[in-house]
């Protein structure tokens, strides 16, 4: 619905195969709205975020990259820091309360997995995080 509204399109791609990973479903469905959301809010109308998923070694990656501005230089080291927001003044574009990035580090930290964000000044942002892949359920069917 975001996405609609926002005149922004989705695009996922996935692996052949499944990756399974342990963890909190509800927790990180929030991470993943999240850095969607975030993506949405930062693409230009008519642009493209790219959800995917990969396998890195023994851990799934999971990325989601958008054609936005980039993050600025001097934002880079706030990025997950707790009400930091790229533009904080009355005259910016995007609302919010400058909570979800660390929101969604602290719930990737409790499932020992890693976030970051790969930037491209005035090219778009890729956040990533991975978290372990476990073959527990692999025969048996993963939880849902």
């Amino acid at each position: 619905g975001l996405a609609n509204k926002a005149g922004v399109v989705l695009v996922r791609v996935l692996p052949t195969g499944s990756l399974c990973v342990m963890g909190d479903r509800d927790r990180l469905l929030q991470v993943l709205t999240n850095l969607v959301g975030n993506a949405v809010k930062f693409s230009p109308r008519g642009g493209r975020v790219l959800l995917s998923l990969s396998r890195r070694d023994d851990r799934a990656v999971f990325s989601v990259s958008d054609e936005g501005p980039g993050i600025s230089a001097e934002f880079r080291s706030h990025v997950f820091t707790p009400f930091s927001q790229a533009d904080a003044s009355d005259r910016r574009s995007a609302g919010g309360t400058g909570l979800g990035l660390s929101i969604a580090k602290a719930i990737v930290d409790a499932h020992d997995g890693r976030i970051w964000f790969e930037n491209g000044d005035g090219s778009g942002t890729t956040f990533c995080f991975d978290l372990e892949i476990t073959t527990a359920f692999a025969k048996g069917g993963a939880p849902s």
